[in-house]
Formats: structure tokens, sequence, C-alpha cells
């Protein structure tokens, strides 16, 4: 007889308790109050970007007026921002649903409580029912803090939920709170029109991240033989994926892709011995990404590795003179494959006026975009010492390990020798730009 499995909680953690738990082969019943997938995901997080993207273009229309274009102002439709946020909460709850059925997960609206170790009473609209179970895991998630001295009412005083968005544009917002949240209400209510005040309740605005963390992957990243430190700089927050949205894709909520810091000393140490993933999964989350870094604190990594420093995601040659000023080593001209700003410039339009700047201060790479031997023909021809080879080495793993990686780089090797011949040249030194022509307009 399968192990009868109980979930309190529909968020990210329950449903990845609930689809670990069917694949393994359990009898898994989920029970959720308010939204299949996690109210703080899809009632928070979720519209806050909705919002800050409709600031953003509100902000964009604004400007054309200094850009030569004759625009009207941009006026908010309320109405239409929350039906488009309802549109989005519903299809990211659709397939959350519609995959967890897949995993054949029951699924019951209602309120759960314990009436025993083994023994669940839930409250439905239709009624009152028991469900029995061999294990029950609650992931019931949190609820917005509220000051003893407010009353939310949803319009005066609101909570996250009230705003996303509120029934009617504030003239004046204050923001008690300055963590992530905090700060994103005051950029997307500032950006809509409204005069905001953050009050700071902690130290710092943004959470403090861990540089013991950073310096043991560093360290670790010496002792295991890379020879160059690269860091990322274009993905201090994660951008606006509408495919990743509807699939509600973000594997390493699930452990996935983030083995290095689960398996590092001095991100454990805080941790108790034993710790679930769950647990870890949210320390790492507290961390990911960091807004507060600037020029300087190349500094602080330049003092703990003696590798070179490569920055990642240089797109305009102000960048890249900073970075050369810092004293790094090398850039990545890049724009994250095109995944972290729609319509961002591409990066080899922005490299040769980057290599015009400071190539010959430090080394310039191109990444982005690569896929054959003509795209590394095009990109050192235009002044990149190398490229980065990112997804097509990736689909080879997938489909055929080490044998599929080989398969990959010998078909890119073999292609860029033949378009190098091609050219008429006898090798990658002997390319310039007199070998490309532009394209016709």
């Amino acid at each position: 007889m399968p192990l009868r499995f109980v979930i309190l909680g529909g968020g990210p953690a329950g449903n990845t308790a609930a689809t670990t738990a069917a694949r393994l082969g359990a009898e898994v019943t989920m029970i959720e109050r308010d939204i299949v997938g996690g109210a703080a995901h899809l009632w928070d997080c979720i519209p806050s970007k909705a919002m800050i993207a409709t600031a953003a273009a509100m902000g964009d229309v604004r400007a054309g007026a200094g850009m030569g274009l004759s625009v009207a102002p941009p006026q908010l439709d309320l109405e239409g921002l929350r039906n488009r946020i309802k549109s989005i909460e519903a299809k990211l709850e659709h397939n959350i649903v519609d995959l967890l059925r897949s995993q054949n997960v029951r699924i019951i609206h209602g309120t759960g409580r314990l009436k025993g170790p083994h023994e669940i009473v839930v409250e439905t609209p239709e009624g009152v029912r028991e469900v029995e179970a061999d294990a029950i895991l609650i992931a019931t998630g949190s609820r917005p803090r509220i000051p003893d001295w407010a009353t939310p009412d949803g319009e005066r005083v609101l909570t996250t939920r009230d705003a996303y968005p509120p029934r009617e544009l504030p003239e004046h917002l204050v923001v008690i709170g300055s963590g992530v949240t905090g700060v994103e209400f005051v950029h997307m209510f500032s950006s809509l029109g409204s005069k905001v005040t953050l009050i700071v309740s902690r130290q710092q605005v943004l959470p403090q991240k861990d540089p013991e963390v950073a310096a043991s992957l560093v360290q670790r990243a010496e002792a295991a033989g890379y020879r160059a430190i690269v860091v990322t700089l274009d993905t201090f927050m994660l951008g606006w994926r509408p495919t990743d949205l509807d699939t509600a894709y973000l594997p390493f909520l699930q452990g996935t892709g983030i083995a290095n810091y689960l398996t590092d000393p001095a991100f454990n140490a805080p941790l108790p011995e034993g710790a679930p993933l769950s647990d870890k999964v949210f320390r790492w989350a507290g961390m990911f990404g960091n807004p507060r870094l600037t020029w300087d604190d190349l500094a602080w990594l330049r003092e703990r590795t003696s590798l070179p420093i490569v920055l990642k995601g240089v797109l305009h040659p102000d960048d890249a003179r900073a970075a050369a000023d810092a004293g790094v080593d090398g850039i990545v001209v890049s724009n994250h494959g095109g995944r972290q700003v729609d319509g961002a410039v591409a990066a080899l339009d922005a490299l040769p006026a980057i290599v015009e700047a400071v190539g010959d201060r430090l080394t310039v790479l191109l990444d982005s975009g690569v896929r054959n031997g003509a795209d590394v023909v095009k990109a050192v021809a235009l002044g990149a010492a190398a490229v980065l080879y990112g997804r097509p080495y990736v689909y080879g793993l997938a489909l055929g390990g080490q044998a599929g990686v080989t398969h990959v780089l010998r078909c890119l090797l073999g292609e860029l020798d033949a378009t190098v011949a091609l050219a008429g040249r006898r090798r990658l030194a002997d390319l310039g730009p007199d070998v490309l022509a532009p394209s016709p307009s």
C-alpha cells in the first residue's frame, strides 16, 4: 500500500514536496486555503513584477518627449492593470495545478487543521471532511506582518495584497519596511507618479549579503584548479521572463543548479546539522543577487584571489573603461543571451566600440548568440579575443552525455576551420573587419 502523504499548503515548498513524493510512489494529497502556487508567490511576487513592468513602460513613454517624439501623457488604467495581474495569476495557477494533477496529486481547497498525528480536518466550501495520513508536511508559508497600531482597511492602510494595484493611485504613499519588497514598492509607485516615503526599519535598505560565503566560493574555485574568476554583472536581479513565469520555472527553488552553495562550508555554517533542503534553499534565496554592489567592491575580491578577474555582462564603452580602471583582467561583452532585458543591444553590435575603448588595456571576450563557426569568425573579426559557448554544449550533454558535448564541439571547430578558409584566411589571427560586410538596411 503506498504511503499516504498529506501536505498542508500549496506554495513552492508544498509543490516541490508533492511532485517529489508522487514520483517516489506516494499517494499525495495537497490542502490549500488560498491559491495553488503560493499566496506569497502569486499574490505578491508576480504582481509586483507586473506593476514594475507597467511603471517602466510609463517611464519610457514620458521619456519620448525628450527624444523628439510627440506623445500624450500616459494615463494609468488601474482596472486594466488589475485584470492583467489576475490573468497572469490565473494562468500560472492553472499550469501548476495541471502539473500536480499530471503527477496524480489530489488537491483539496479548504482550511486544514491537525486533529492528530495521522489525521487532518479540512473545512471546505462543501463542508467538513477528514483526511487520514501516514505522513504530514506543514508548508503553510507566511502572512504579512501588521504593526499593532495599524488596521488594514484596503484604502488608507494597505497590505501588499491590497496594493497590487490599489483601488486608486495614492498621491502620497508611506512604505514601512525596507527589504526587497519595500524597495520594489518605492520604485514602482514613484514611477507611476506617487510621492513615496520609505521608513527604514533596519540599518540597511537591502539585505546584507554574506561575504564569508563569497570568499569561500573563491577559495574553493582556486583549490579546484580554476584559472579565472568570472563575476556576472547583469543578474543582480532576475529579468522579466514570461516563458519561465508561464511554467512557474525556477529550478533553483527546488535545489537544482545551486550545488556550489549547498555544499559550501561557509554557506552551511549557520544551519543546523542535517538541515532540510528547504532551509538551504531559503538561505540561498536570501543571498542571491546583490543590487548594492559597486565598482569599489572589486577591491574586496582582488584582496582574496590572485586569479585573473573577468567581468561578464558589459555592453557600454563607459562600463568597459570603468572595468579597466578598476584593474580587472578581462571583460565579457554579453547581454546574458537576451534573457535579462527584452530588446537589449546585441552583444555583437556592442563589441566594436568596446574593443576600440579598452582593447589595448584588457582582454575582451564575447558571449550571447554564438551558435556556429561563422558566429565565431564574426566575433573575432570585430576584435574579440575569444567567445563563450553556452547553450549548444548543454544540448549535447542532455542528448548524449560526454560524447554529445564532444560532438557539438567538434562540429563547431570543423565549421570554424572551414569558414576561416573560405574567408581566404589561414588563421584566426588573420581575421579583421575587412572580412565582413554590413548587412543591408
